[in-house]
């Protein structure tokens, strides 16, 4: 198996010429943003050829000391990321190859440091594709020109792949195709004269999943489709250009082209050529020069707790005309909702997480949430239904305590058993230190100014040990635990019985702890219960299925690559937190400059910490949002009883059952889940040969 930065590549080169124009190629995406601003003033979004945009971000000149400055700041952010003693010599049955981030970083600093780039686009593409050969969805870098278009194949549209049993290999289709039920359809052979399934893996490893066939699910139309399906990463890839067009090749002979396009909301105005492209998005000056105040940005960048990707590919709506599946309970946002199945399956209820972001329009999203997850409950208990079928299929994570939270919902009794640590880094251990003196010496000068830190993640009130116990200082807390693979912070679980701590990470408690002690009855034994998942589930999702795997819960894994065999449950990010670099940085300038003393300044000026501070600025200011386009996984996910403690990112956990997904996913979902269930409860040898 071949690495993005090398598989990809040949996609990438092989793709048609540049524009070749008098005007400026920038000058012109400016021109046709212009355009299309005096035919709709309230556009926000541009669009232009595939070919035009990267005919403009290769126009960019690059300037060698401002990339040693990016590179040189990175540094002190990475830090923080937690599976970096991991990543270049991975454990056995790490589904996808290792990495050298920091070797593949001197590399990129060497080649700049002797102006070796062409341009802007071929510097900030080398290290991109390095930070996405983590294959982690938690660790990200949306660089200032490489995030500005975002490549479309619009006019072909998402691609499906789908099998006319559950078992038979699946074909490819396009989704305009037979979203409209055709019996007709012809499915996809090949893609730019390449066999399509190859295409797609080979294009999927610029994914963020850490498993093949969830790479592959996460080149496609998310099924079974919901009001927030995910398009995939076929129908849009950010800074990933293939070609001006794409040509495909259909079973039944035919064969045609379809227009790529590119879609920007950056504001082009006075932008005139490649120069001043570079002046106005990535000299860093503007962006840095212009950060927040520190208290707005906290509340606006950390609400809640999260562990989710950088972004969710945009949803679709298919067409109206489909057999529209009406659910018994919903969020305000869609994003969880419960089903009962009809005629012969009328005993199956469904349990739709299709993510735990809890983002409703509600004064309370996570109350919504919780409460729609109670509802459906209490309706299946109401009813007397007999079977549940739990599908989180492209469910990629979102506010950490939902994961909790519908797990004691479902499972009130079920055990919470799975830690989490972060590395003992130098960084972490001044910031630890700092937060918990001065929150436990009032007295103490700076004390006032820290007590915004209480009950928030630097206060170990905020935690347990395995065994339910608090730590007594940060020192115990903080260790730090040797392993094999360097230092981390002992282990710990988040303490729900701390009201005020549950209620700063978003406003939440826990069903089962604090408050909420009395939980309804469980509403289905295990064995009645079964999860379905497309591998895509990732962060608060990875949380939410270990705590159900720990606890005697089965799995059925759909689709992936057209082959036979096993499929992992989570083949998305397996962290427990993510952090922005913003947040990184904050916190840093927090301990630097609002909670030390000017004695204690001086001692911090050439520490990690210290460097962060000075340095990082210029690194938020290269990256979209203020810095909130760089982010790490802060939290590893580990076992008790592993001493070694290898993050669950990099232990592969085969599901019990897979199946290949059929059209019914797409043209009639209940039935498709009513497939399932009598796969599960009655044949199974619909799943997969080896698979079991």
């Amino acid at each position: 198996m071949v690495r993005f930065n090398q598989a990809l590549v040949g996609l990438l080169l092989s793709s048609t010429g540049l524009v070749a124009a008098a005007e400026e190629p920038c000058g012109q995406v400016a021109e046709a943003q212009r355009k299309q601003k005096a035919e709709n003033p309230n556009a926000k979004n541009y669009t232009v050829s595939a070919e035009l945009a990267h005919a403009c971000l290769t126009s960019v000149p690059f300037k060698s000391s401002d990339s040693l400055q990016l590179i040189d700041g990175l540094q002190y952010f990475w830090d923080w990321q937690t599976t970096k003693d991991f990543l270049k010599d991975p454990p056995k049955g790490y589904a996808v190859p290792g990495t050298d981030l920091e070797g593949g970083l001197a590399k990129i600093r060497e080649k700049a440091a002797s102006n070796a780039y062409k341009n802007e686009f071929e510097f900030q593409f080398e290290l991109d594709a390095l930070v996405r050969t983590v294959h982690d969805g938690h660790f990200n870098l949306a660089m200032d020109l490489i995030a500005t278009f975002a490549f479309t194949r619009s006019e072909l549209g998402s691609l499906v792949s789908l099998s006319d049993n559950g078992k038979n290999f699946p074909k490819i289709y396009a989704l305009k195709d037979v979203q409209g039920g055709s019996a007709n359809a012809s499915a996809i052979k090949t893609i730019d004269d390449q066999d399509a399934a190859e295409w797609l893996k080979k294009f999927s490893f610029s994914g963020f999943f850490q498993d093949p066939d969830a790479l592959y699910n996460g080149m496609l139309f998310n099924l079974p489709r919901s009001k927030v399906s995910g398009t995939g990463g076929f129908l849009t890839s950010r800074g990933l250009y293939t070609g001006n067009k794409i040509s495909v090749g259909y079973e039944n002979g035919a064969k045609k082209e379809f227009a790529n396009t590119a879609t920007f909301t950056a504001d082009f105005a006075g932008v005139k050529d490649g120069d001043s492209f570079y002046n106005k998005f990535c000299s860093g000056k503007q962006t840095a020069a212009s950060l927040l105040p520190l208290k707005e940005t906290m509340e606006k960048n950390n609400r809640f707790l999260t562990a989710s990707p950088i972004s969710q590919p945009s949803t679709f709506m298919a067409s109206r005309s489909l057999q529209e599946v009406k659910p018994i309970q919903e969020s305000a946002d869609g994003s969880v909702a419960g089903f009962f199945l009809e005629g012969k399956d009328s005993h199956i209820a469904v349990l739709h997480l299709r993510s735990f972001v809890g983002g409703a329009d509600s004064n309370d999203p996570l109350w919504d949430y919780s409460y729609t997850i109670s509802k459906f409950l209490a309706d299946c208990r109401r009813t007397r239904k007999q079977k549940l079928i739990i599908d989180v299929s492209g469910n990629r994570g979102g506010t950490i305590f939902l994961g909790y939270d519908a797990f004691k919902q479902l499972l009130p009794r079920g055990r919470v058993e799975t830690p989490f640590n972060l590395r003992a880094i130098e960084q972490f251990d001044i910031t630890g230190t700092k937060v918990n003196y001065l929150l436990n010496h009032p007295r103490a000068p700076k004390a006032h100014e820290a007590e915004e830190q209480r009950d928030d993640i630097f206060d170990i009130n905020s935690y347990v040990d395995p065994n339910g116990r608090k730590y007594r200082s940060w020192s115990s807390y903080f260790g730090p635990e040797r392993v094999p693979n360097g230092n981390f912070s002992r282990p710990a679980i988040w303490d729900f019985n701390n009201i005020p701590m549950s209620l700063k990470a978003g406003g939440l408690v826990v069903s089962g702890y604090g408050n909420r002690t009395r939980v309804a009855p469980q509403a289905f034994r295990k064995e009645d219960m079964v999860i379905v998942s497309d591998g895509i589930c990732a962060s608060t999702c990875a949380i939410f299925s270990d705590l159900m795997t720990r606890n005697g819960m089965k799995f059925i894994t759909t689709g992936g690559q057209p082959r036979a065999g096993p499929m992992q449950t989570v083949g998305g990010v397996k962290g427990t937190q993510v952090l922005t670099f913003r947040e990184l940085w904050n916190v840093a300038e927090l301990i630097f400059h609002k909670y030390s003393t000017p004695e204690e300044q001086r001692k911090l000026e050439n520490t990690r910490l210290g460097q962060m501070v000075t340095k990082g600025k210029y690194v938020l200011g290269r990256l979209i949002n203020d810095g909130a386009g760089g982010r790490v996984n802060y939290r590893n996910a580990v076992f008790t009883e592993d001493k070694n403690r290898v993050p669950r990112q990099f232990v592969y956990e085969k599901s019990h059952c897979r199946m290949f997904i059929t059209k019914e996913a797409l043209l009639d979902t209940k039935a498709w889940w009513g497939a399932v269930a009598n796969s599960w409860w009655g044949d199974k040898g619909k799943c997969l040969e080896g698979s079991t």
